[in-house]
């Protein structure tokens, strides 16, 4: 008789093997030396999509509006592009005259009351000076830009207020009118031209200097105003700002350069104890004519001033320091050299 059979899965059982002693673990063998990875190459050259001609400069000139309008964020600077500045209204003859120096004539469409050159500026409407801008006609011209003095604060925030941009033009020194031309030539776009003619001027004024230049320079006098036929009411030159420099240039000294003023009011008991070798008296074109031997007979009557030179310059470019400073070198050292 058959034992009955289980329907149970048969278990089975392993019985443990011993290895034989336990070998101590060696260095683990690769089975292919692994290399170390190089550059990865692309088993495909990816090319950018090539829009077609119509869509490209569509994109081109969408970027170009809206880099114009918003500037391109570069470390929180803006880059938005200046304005082309077409019309320009100058308050400061240097300034005039620097732009019609450097090919911007056509572009000044007011200059202020005391503009006389170019003779161009004759014709141009007047808009007031430094103590009388006339703010009104000047916002009626519709200007790009406003050259202003640097003494003029006021007038700026009344031009930011109506929309109008200014550039102050400094005429102090001549380093002041030479760093102010370069930016005012950048400003209009003409940087080139502006850098070209302050290079050429620093030239020439350096080489008038060699020129002139004395073991012993004379000492000067230079008077910007008196009253007609006395001593009254006598303006002279200080020993700061570009008249001063000018004077060295061609070859002088001034009577007070220890005064660090451009001008002052002296009293004759001041000229009496400095007594000059040269006395040059300035006067504005609109002064009309001068009497030379009037001029004379008046300072040599002076105590001490019986041998001094008297000479007369009718000028107004000997009081703008502009494109025109090497002529009034020369017109100055004609009179302090000569015999």
């Amino acid at each position: 008789m058959k034992a009955p059979t289980s329907t149970q899965p048969r278990r089975r059982t392993h019985r443990a093997r011993s290895a034989g002693p336990v070998r101590p673990a060696g260095p683990v063998r690769s089975a292919r030396p692994v290399r170390p990875a190089g550059p990865v190459r692309a088993t495909h050259h990816l090319r950018p999509a090539r829009l077609p001609g119509p869509l490209r400069v569509f994109c081109w000139l969408g970027a170009w509006l809206l880099l114009a309008v918003h500037g391109s964020p570069t470390n929180g600077v803006s880059t938005t592009l200046p304005t082309q500045v077409k019309r320009v209204v100058s308050l400061v003859p240097a300034a005039t005259e620097a732009l019609f120096e450097i090919g911007a004539g056509s572009r000044v469409v007011a200059v202020s009351s005391f503009d006389t050159w170019p003779p161009e500026v004759l014709e141009l409407p007047k808009v007031g000076a430094l103590i009388d801008p006339d703010l009104e006609r000047i916002l009626s011209l519709q200007p790009d830009l406003v050259v202003v003095d640097p003494s003029q604060p006021a007038l700026v925030v009344q031009l930011r207020t109506a929309g109008i941009d200014s550039i102050p033009y400094g005429t102090a020194t001549i380093a002041d009118m030479l760093r102010d031309m370069r930016q005012l030539a950048t400003r209009i776009g003409l940087e080139a031209q502006g850098r070209l003619v302050a290079e050429l001027l620093e030239t020439q004024l350096e080489e008038l200097r060699g020129r002139y230049a004395r073991a012993a320079a004379p000492t000067v006098l230079m008077v910007f105003g008196r009253s007609t036929g006395s001593f009254a009411n006598l303006y002279v030159n200080g020993g700061v700002g570009f008249l001063n420099e000018i004077v060295e240039i061609a070859g002088g000294r001034n009577l007070f350069a220890d005064v660090e003023r451009q001008s002052f009011k002296a009293g004759l008991e001041t000229l009496f104890s400095r007594v000059p070798d040269v006395v040059i008296e300035l006067r504005s074109a609109r002064s009309g004519p001068v009497d030379m031997s009037t001029i004379e007979r008046d300072w040599r009557a002076l105590p001490g001033f019986a041998g001094a030179r008297v000479g007369a310059i009718v000028s107004d470019a000997l009081l703008i320091p502009g494109p025109r400073l090497p002529d009034s070198v020369r017109r100055i050292a004609e009179l302090l050299h000569s015999e």
